[in-house]
């Protein structure tokens, strides 16, 4: 199955846009990918299960 990626906007802290650019330069990575990683760890940690 092939992964689309959406446009996504939403406004961050401006500190915390600062760190993530830093670490994504360390990291060698986007910001959207931390991003995209982030967001996928948390639905799967808080979604519902339907159990």
């Amino acid at each position: 199955m092939m992964s689309y990626r959406a446009k996504f906007t939403t406004y961050l802290d401006d500190a915390l846009v600062q760190r993530i650019k830093i670490q994504a330069i360390r990291e060698k990575r986007s910001v959207a990918d931390i991003l995209n990683e982030v967001v996928h760890n948390y639905l799967q940690v808080n979604e519902p299960t339907g159990k």
